[in-house]
């Protein structure tokens, strides 16, 4: 699994519940990666020119360190100098004006400047001049995924007593920044005293990244130990317990099935090991045979789904925003227009009983529907080939997490075999439906559209399984019942902790028998950012799984949506947290009491 988590940093940042101890001139609760241009051996270092700043902003936005766009829109209050330093190297600055009061008393608005900031920059000297509805204002207006918030030091970092230098502490910073959260990563250079914080961290370094932060020097505050070396050779940061791990066989149990395919010397094109496994899957949801077809993933096993629905191009398919980008994707690809619209609050499905009302305030023709059995949820099948047969209106369901859960029906439903999933091959998915002509016109389309013959008599695509993705399938159902074992003990012990716990809500079907691959949970009394900070801090790896409602995300932005406040609230509040197969028993109950101590921490905060 491609691991995107902001690890390579340590801790994400939190600064709003950070701890701030001006004394001894540190900040807990997150870590620090500080860059300067040389190796510290000092308490202190002397502040850079601005003409530095600037000169370390454009290294490491040349290395990748920050974004590319942080330098095209950057708003500055407090800090003259660095503002004209950047007017002189024809980067354009907006000045953010800083008034404490209004003539008649009353508390000041932020200049009148529009538009939004790529990189906010406040000197920490301004102290009481700034209002808390200033900062307020300048991070409204911040950019929400890739903004930088920059706090220029007006003195030397102080270092901590004893021992190397730290965090320098945020004496004279707005009190409102010093509870601001949901960045993921900070840098500091403390040869300039310039600050910053990442509202994301970059994914991957790159090996320019790499050199630079060498050269220049790596200091690190409450952090891991073998952190310089994770970031010097580009590796997550092994310290956290890992949010998720795949659970694939071993070569060992792959030999066999390779063997086979040596010697059969077919490779794809439906051979012998997907046809058997094809032949599994009917078997254990106890479908006929024929009931089953292999894709190459989940994503085009969606598209071919609809595809095979032969609906209307340009139609709408009411599709839940709460989902994971490829099912819209799916849509879009099909020659669908995406309708999004809301889930049920304790499902966090799209129910079927909604349906009347959704095609009731559609703003056009609807011909299609897909519904999301969201993180392995057991979704009624039967429920929604009722919808079908009172409406007319053909159904798909996206079950990409779903191959323990499913009771297949007419209705065509899609299992993702990604590596993520609990029955995993790498890449790959399956189609099942109890309609065995449904299912053969799917595996048509996924194979250039061909039926019997080298004829394309449907616009198809190459979709199908090779036969090494199906020897992987074929050795993990070799052990899958030892596997659906422990993912559900798994389950049972997190859902035994964690399952009354105030504050903490997990899917109603988690640990009732099902298996999922994730544990995700609604967290409340803050973000996900937020709890994800503070878990880091614990230790414990974290992953939004579904970082983005697909109807928040700039792909989908031109397509209808209804009212989706049940969406929007777990867009903010859902985390997944480590649930996999490779925890060890001290993992599972290191992960298990950092949550339960952030929510009692979290509820005497309150």
């Amino acid at each position: 699994m491609d691991e995107s988590l902001p690890q390579l940093y340590g801790r994400a940042v939190d600064l709003r519940h950070a701890d701030i101890d001006h004394d001894a001139g540190q900040s807990e609760g997150f870590t620090t990666i500080g860059i300067g241009r040389r190796r510290l051996t000092g308490t202190s270092v002397d502040v850079g020119p601005a003409d530095d700043r600037v000169g370390f902003l454009r290294k490491a936005v040349a290395c990748a360190l920050l974004p590319s766009a942080c330098l095209r829109g950057v708003g500055i209050a407090g800090a003259p100098d660095l503002a004209d330093a950047l007017d002189r190297a024809g980067i354009p600055v907006t000045r953010l004006p800083v008034t404490p009061l209004m003539e008649d008393g009353r508390d000041c608005a932020v200049g009148d400047a529009d538009g939004s900031l790529s990189m906010l920059v406040i000197g920490n000297a301004l102290g009481d001049a700034v209002r808390d509805g200033d900062v307020e204002a300048w991070l409204a207006r911040l950019d929400t995924t890739q903004g930088v918030l920059a706090i220029v030091r007006a003195d030397a970092p102080s270092g901590v007593p004893g021992g190397d230098p730290g965090w320098p502490d945020l004496a004279g910073v707005p009190d409102e920044l010093q509870r601001v959260s949901g960045f993921g990563a900070s840098l500091m250079d403390r040869s300039s005293g310039l600050c910053l914080f990442l509202r994301r961290a970059p994914d991957t370094l790159s090996a320019r990244a790499r050199r630079f932060i060498h050269r220049e020097g790596i200091l690190t505050r409450a952090g891991p130990a073998n952190l310089a070396q994770a970031t010097e050779t580009g590796l997550p940061n092994g310290s956290l317990v890992p949010a998720a791990r795949p659970h694939m066989p071993p070569a060992s149990a792959l030999m066999p099935y390779l063997e086979r395919i040596d010697s059969a010397q077919w490779y794809t094109n439906f051979g012998s090991l997907v046809r058997e496994f094809e032949a599994k899957v009917c078997r254990s949801y106890g479908l006929a045979a024929g009931c089953a077809a292999t894709v190459v993933n989940g994503t085009s096993g969606l598209t071919l789904a609809l595809a095979s629905l032969h609906v209307p191009r340009g139609a709408l398919c009411v599709v839940p925003s709460w989902t994971f980008c490829a099912t819209a994707h799916a849509v879009v690809a099909a020659g669908l227009r995406p309708y999004f619209v809301d889930v049920d609050r304790q499902t966090w499905c799209l129910e079927p009983e909604a349906i009347d009302g959704i095609l009731a305030d559609a703003p056009g023709h609807v011909a299609a529907i897909m519904t999301v059995a969201p993180f392995g949820a057991p979704l009624d099948v039967t429920a929604w080939d009722r919808v079908t047969e009172a409406t007319g209106i053909p159904v798909v369901i996206d079950a990409a997490a779903s191959f323990d859960g499913l009771s297949p029906g007419r209705s065509p439903a899609v299992v993702s075999l990604h590596a993520t999933k609990a029955m995993a091959v790498g890449e790959g998915g399956v189609v099942v439906s109890t309609d065995p002509d449904r299912v053969r016109h799917i595996r048509s389309l996924s194979y250039f559209g061909y039926d019997g013959d080298r004829a394309s008599r449907f616009s198809g695509a190459n979709g199908k399984m090779s036969e090494y993705h199906a020897a992987v399938g074929l050795a993990q159902f070799d052990r899958w019942e030892d596997t659906r074992r422990r993912y559900l003990a798994l389950a049972e012990r997190y859902r035994e902790r964690l399952g009354r716990l105030p504050g903490v809500a997990l899917a109603p079907w988690f640990g009732g028998g099902i298996v999922t691959n994730t544990c995700n949970v609604v967290l409340e009394g803050a973000d996900a950012a937020s709890w994800s900070a503070w878990l880091q801090a614990r230790g414990i790896g974290t992953f939004r799984w579904w970082p983005e409602a697909c109807h928040t995300q700039p792909a989908f932005s031109g397509y209808a949506r209804s009212q989706l406040p049940v969406t929007e609230h777990l867009n903010r509040h859902m985390l997944g947290i480590p649930f996999h197969l490779s925890l060890s028993g001290r993992q599972i109950s290191q992960v298990l009491s950092a949550v339960v101590s952030t929510v009692k921490a979290c509820a005497e905060a309150a």
